[in-house]
């Protein structure tokens, strides 16, 4: 597994070259849901180890579309994780499909939470967002989302940003 890849990936909010610590799982059973993905990734790698779990599913939400983002701790943890699982079969389903594993064009923590943000609808299900995890942790994707806008605003802003409406800090997560 390459874990080079091209340089033309997405520069982090920070401008500096991004780490590659964002895999893409691809050829992922369409009918896994998160949480069974979320088994077959823990069943090779610690879950201390991510920090970040997305499956998307299809517009109805019926099926995911056989993808999967997982965000690691370090570049060290994403290699070790694409080691372990790339061209292995994917294990909850007699299935003949072999996980794949990429690099992702979207890299690290902040940038994939801050892409979905962007990119998922406001009133998308609760089980269709991302897992979050602090250590292991589950903490809840809106909570993330608006620390986050609030480390990148400031709080001056925050009540003016137009993409926040909506979007709640919760206690859990302070």
């Amino acid at each position: 597994q390459d874990l080079g890849g091209p340089e033309h990936r997405r520069q982090p909010r920070g401008g500096s070259a991004p780490k590659k610590t964002t895999l893409q799982y691809s050829k992922v059973p369409r009918r896994y849901s998160v949480h069974d993905f979320l088994r077959v990734l823990e069943g090779h790698v610690p879950r201390r180890s991510f920090d970040f779990v997305y499956l998307p599913v299809t517009r109805r939400g019926q099926h995911s579309v056989g993808l999967a983002f997982v965000n690691f701790e370090s570049e060290a943890a994403a290699a070790a994780a694409a080691a372990l699982m790339d061209g292995q079969p994917w294990s909850l389903h007699t299935l003949t499909a072999l996980v794949k594993v990429d690099i992702a064009q979207v890299q690290g923590f902040e940038d994939n939470v801050l892409h979905c943000s962007e990119t998922l609808t406001e009133g998308t299900p609760e089980s269709h967002l991302p897992l979050l995890f602090i250590e292991g942790q589950r903490v809840h994707f809106q909570a993330a989302v608006g620390l986050l806008r609030l480390k990148l605003v400031g709080p001056r802003h925050l009540a003016t940003e137009p993409s926040m409406v909506g979007w709640h800090v919760h206690e859990q997560f302070q």
